[in-house]
């Protein structure tokens, strides 16, 4: 020790009676702000008022426990930043304040929650929740404590020099510590940075926090948050379709902090104009803190076409058809849609169907309306030929559809219809079914990352008006084509619920199962025009198309689907392997059903099942498809075939 050491202010040098005990009395003053009261209590009524612990410390360099890291601090802008997070100067911050954040409540963001984050990063960030009420922190009182008791256990009162020199070790120890709960520039993005992945994970994809140039005063720090606003939309490579008809979805998040999910949305239904091939970019903004949002157009086709032949028809109106459809697309510039099919049946050649439809946005591309008119003529062949039976069914009507969720991995709309039906046989029977229907619809699908599945499903809920627009008397009309048990006709007023759910479970290897339930109440005598029908290529494909129809049915069906088994990989044609362009499929069908007040000639209740195997192939603009299928129920096929073969092979453009 020099004669230039002080103890309590006063140098050594001028008081020699001190000084032999200065150096022990030293170290003990300085300890004693690091070890808690109590470790030193029995001392503390030997030393004067101003030597205990917690008050003033002796002046010097050499003397202190070392100031914190400063609370000033000049941040220079990113560029000019050190590259380690770690290296720098660094600063003590006694605050954050959060600049450019607002409340968004739809997406669970709310700036009193942001605040309350940064406050809770900063005392996590500097250690303050591991210090004492004097600012030490676990490690520095084991540093004095430690450093006391090796001291306390030497016999005598003096200490050498070999003593000081470890003060000033642990002193300096004790300097690092508090300097180093200070925060870099570095460590003070990454904690902005938690702020970014907060708007991240409510779907601000855009949004940005960062600490910005400034002049840390008092340890207050500024965070600076960019929400990634949308500034405007713009549509490139389009020719048929107009700006604002593109633009349109986007119109109500123009200067709102872009949101993946509705960005998303805006881009899909985009994409499901008719015709429309397109994708989103995002580039920078006008300003500071906006995004613009480029639509590139890859592809805008005016019509579409198909051609379709199978053997979905029924025996007695031509088992085999031929169909065309043609789509106009965009033809007024509104993103809407003109269609027209015509289906002629073969073998007999008895049936012809055809069908307009338009439709088109309302608006708003969410909402669409519909008009609709189809007409089939039929004349009865096969074994009904001899009867001269022939008739004639049509149907007109309107349609509103509403989006509700539009995304990859979830979607949801709900439909509302009027539809005008009449189907009525002419002699010798002379008879007419004449309805007015509403249909409301909503419908779903959602894909199951958690478990690889895709689940769809839409319930139906349908009400016959009696006497509406033409339609027959409620109960009992006169010309309806059915009549019950009971001796009472079918009526115009019903009510029927109809339920479809379809899963689509990913397996391993390329292979995948497909679970299928569908399901009719009604307690109503219902014409033919709203039975449920049992049998056919879409329903138990081991019977005959229409094999039954029901008022109250359900169907069930399971199908396994390999995607060429075996040699998937292998290349096939134009490019793509056997496993994209083939698939084998076996599956198990169930259905059935009851009649409400059935005749006496009537089966109540009927229950058919079969299996049978699959064929697909796809090599667009070409597809095929096959279906063998067996009965296991002991009712007998309709047509008298023992295992029922469809089929069907299309061409789209």
């Amino acid at each position: 020790m020099d004669n230039n050491t002080t103890v309590l202010g006063i140098p050594l040098s001028r008081a020699p009676g001190l000084r032999a005990a200065g150096s022990r009395l030293m170290i003990v003053l300085l300890l004693a702000s690091v070890v808690p009261g109590g470790a030193v209590a029995a001392d503390a009524p030997l030393l004067p008022e101003a030597a205990r612990a917690g008050t003033l410390l002796p002046a010097g360099g050499d003397g202190r426990t070392g100031p914190a890291a400063p609370a000033e601090l000049l941040i220079p802008p990113v560029i000019e930043r050190p590259l380690s997070v770690d290296e720098g100067e660094r600063v003590r911050v006694a605050r954050f304040v959060l600049k450019g954040a607002a409340d968004h409540p739809e997406y669970g963001l709310h700036v009193a929650e942001l605040e309350a984050l940064l406050e809770a990063l900063r005392i996590k960030a500097q250690g303050l929740d591991k210090l004492d009420a004097r600012g030490f922190s676990r490690e520095d009182v084991e540093l004095g404590m430690g450093f006391l008791g090796q001291l306390l256990e030497r016999p005598g009162d003096s200490a050498g020099s070999d003593d000081l020199e470890a003060l000033e070790s642990v002193l300096a120890r004790l300097r690092e510590n508090r300097r180093r709960r200070g925060l870099t520039v570095g460590q003070l993005q990454q904690i902005a940075n938690e702020v970014t992945q907060r708007y991240r994970e409510a779907g601000l994809i855009l949004a940005r926090a960062f600490i910005p140039a400034q002049t840390v005063q008092d340890g207050v720090v500024v965070v600076q948050v960019l929400e990634g606003r949308l500034g405007r939309v713009v549509a490139e490579g389009n020719q048929r379709y107009r700006n604002s008809v593109l633009e349109a979805p986007f119109s109500h998040l123009v200067d709102r902090p872009v949101h993946k999910s509705e960005i998303e949305s805006g881009i899909l239904q985009v994409a499901d104009y008719p015709g429309l091939a397109v994708f989103g970019v995002f580039r920078p903004g006008d300003y500071v803190g906006t995004t613009k949002l480029v639509l590139k157009v890859q592809d805008e086709q005016a019509w579409n076409y198909s051609l379709r032949g199978d053997n979905y028809g029924s025996p007695f109106t031509g088992e085999y058809r031929l169909r065309a459809d043609l789509s106009i697309n965009n033809p007024t510039g509104a993103a809407d849609k003109f269609s027209a099919n015509l289906t002629k049946n073969f073998k007999p050649s008895n049936g012809l169907f055809g069908v307009l439809r338009y439709e088109r946005p309302l608006g708003t591309p969410v909402w669409r309306g519909g008009v609709n008119y189809a007409r089939y003529r039929f004349d009865l062949g096969g074994d009904l030929r001899e009867l001269g039976i022939s008739g004639t069914t049509e149907e007109g009507g309107l349609s509103l559809r509403r989006v509700f969720q539009r995304s990859r991995a979830r979607n949801s709309y709900g439909l509302l219809e009027l539809t005008r039906k009449s189907a009525r046989i002419d002699d010798p029977v002379n008879k007419t079914d004449d309805l007015t229907v509403a249909n409301v619809e909503y419908g779903f699908d959602f894909l199951d990352r958690r478990f690889g599945g895709f689940n769809t499903a839409r319930l139906q809920w349908q009400h016959g008006f009696g006497g509406l627009l033409g339609a027959m008397d409620s109960t009992d009309a006169a010309d309806a084509s059915r009549r019950g048990g009971s001796g009472v006709n079918a009526g115009g007023r019903f009510d029927k619920w109809a339920v479809r759910i379809q899963r689509l479970q990913r397996l391993a290897l390329g292979q995948s199962l497909l679970l299928d339930l569908q399901a009719q109440y009604s307690d109503d005598l219902l014409t033919s025009l709203e039975q449920f029908s049992i049998g056919g290529p879409n329903s138990v494909r081991a019977y005959s198309v229409s094999e039954f129809l029901r008022d109250k049915a359900y169907f069930a069906s399971v199908e396994w689907i390999a995607k060429a088994p075996g040699f998937a990989s292998r290349p096939a044609f134009r490019g793509r392997s056997w496993g994209e362009i083939m698939s084998v499929s076996v599956f198990a069908d169930f259905g059935g059903g009851w009649l409400n007040d059935p005749t006496a000639s009537d089966l109540p209740y009927v229950a058919i099942g079969g299996a049978g195997v699959g064929l697909r192939f796809n090599l667009p603009p070409w597809s095929s498809r096959l279906q063998i299928a067996r009965p296991f129920t002991d009712e007998e096929a309709g047509n008298g075939r023992a295992t029922q073969y469809y089929f069907e092979l299309g061409y789209a453009q």
